[in-house]
């Protein structure tokens, strides 16, 4: 009887504590509409995002929108506490981009900002500018202290900050490679009697040959062209011995049916239509991974048969009974190469394009051979927190050392 007083008081002082509470809140907020609910949630105020420390460690900045202005603005407050400060535009100018990539030193930071290039020294906290163009450079990145790489209209280029030279590394270009042609037996030898007849002609020739022969020794070396077809290149990447390039094609899939969404509420009054996906289970994309030898000046393209898994079928097959006379290769996604800091390792991220699978794989870029350094097999879906699924990101993956490696996994079940 006596327990069942003390739960029935229990139960009392929780109710009124807890009504008491939401009538406080409602008395602040204000009556719950759906309207309110629904409406951009600065009506509640908003939180700090996108922290980062100073390189100094005594400033802390963060985007936050206390004033419920259409977007946050960039503030900045004392790593010992104090009031926050908005920043001016010409403050944020002075600030690197979190985006940069430091220099093997940590001295410096490379950036792009507004399609230019800036190179941000630590020890003095200023920016110098290095490009100016109305051509966009962009995925900036250190190859040693002075060295930088970026890309530009796709194409991948170095700038040595101590001389300035700019060099172009590679040269893609759409379209197949022009093809030389099957010579005209009968015009070939017309032209080979006038230079057995006419001697002038025969000299000319000569003297022709021996001229460009010269020209193409003194010509400077220019990168190889490389011809795409109608693919889109992405993830160049310029090897920390600068040996070779790394880069990814990527072929749409052209029987590919996408979904289509009526827009409704429109600036122009017109409904019009939404471009959306394709159906997980229709014709994705396809993608390359190929190699770029710099000193040999040739280009070959990563051999997926290395790959272990590379013919099983999804598990689900079994449930229709469904069983290919011969298993056919699997889609595979290359996810960029990550090397370690002396640059004498590369790995590389592989994920099958239907999600069942990730590899990721020790590669020898001299070789084209591939060791499997951990394979995570999941027959409903590889991805979670610190690993994701959308095809193009390696997922938090690095090395500790030069020979030690380390990942985020759901081995165990969760991601860790």
């Amino acid at each position: 009887m006596q327990k069942n007083i003390f739960l029935f008081l229990f139960c009392f002082f929780q109710i009124f504590f807890f009504s008491n509470l939401f009538a406080q809140n409602k008395a602040v907020l204000g009556e719950l509409t759906v309207e309110k609910i629904m409406r951009d949630p600065k009506w509640i105020g908003t939180a700090p995002s996108n922290v980062s420390w100073s390189e100094n460690s005594q400033t802390v900045y963060f985007e936050w929108n206390p004033e419920n202005e259409n977007s946050p603005s960039l503030y900045w407050v004392a790593a010992t506490g104090g009031k926050p400060v908005k920043m001016s535009k010409e403050a944020r100018f002075l600030l690197p981009s979190a985006s940069a990539a430091y220099s093997p030193n940590r001295l410096q930071k490379i950036f792009a900002r507004n399609g230019d290039l800036f190179v941000f020294d630590i020890a003095t906290s200023k920016i110098k500018q290095l490009t100016n163009t109305v051509e966009d450079e962009s995925r900036t990145k250190f190859i040693d202290n002075q060295l930088v790489t970026f890309e530009k209209n796709t194409n991948l280029f170095s700038l040595h900050l101590q001389t300035g030279v700019l060099t172009q590394l590679t040269d893609f270009q759409k379209g197949a490679k022009p093809s030389a042609g099957k010579p005209d037996e009968q015009r070939k030898w017309l032209e080979n009697q006038q230079l057995e007849l006419i001697q002038i002609l025969k000299e000319k020739k000569e003297k022709d040959k021996e001229a460009d022969s010269k020209r193409k020794e003194d010509a400077p070396k220019r990168p190889l062209k490389i011809y795409v077809q109608e693919k889109i290149v992405n993830n160049v990447q310029l090897s920390p011995d600068q040996n070779f390039v790394t880069y990814r094609l990527l072929k749409s899939a052209t029987q590919a049916k996408t979904a289509i969404v009526p827009n409704f509420v429109t600036e122009t009054g017109y409904t019009e239509d939404l471009q959306t996906r394709s159906k997980v289970g229709d014709q994705q994309w396809s993608y390359e991974f190929w190699i770029y030898d710099l000193q040999k000046d040739t280009t070959y393209t990563l051999d997926y048969e290395q790959v272990a898994g590379i013919y099983d079928e999804p598990a689900y097959f079994k449930e229709y009974n469904r069983k290919a006379a011969k298993p056919a290769k699997r889609e595979i996604v290359p996810n960029g190469v990550i090397y370690s800091e002396d640059g004498k390792n590369a790995v590389l991220v592989l994920r099958s394009a239907d999600s069942k699978d990730r590899w990721i794989m020790a590669l020898d870029l001299k070789t084209n051979k591939l060791r499997l350094i951990d394979r995570q097999h999941e027959d409903t879906w590889i991805g979670g927190p610190g690993i994701e699924s959308w095809q193009g990101s390696t997922g938090n993956i690095g090395f500790v050392d030069n020979q030690t490696l380390w990942f985020q996994s759901e081995e165990t079940g969760v991601s860790h």
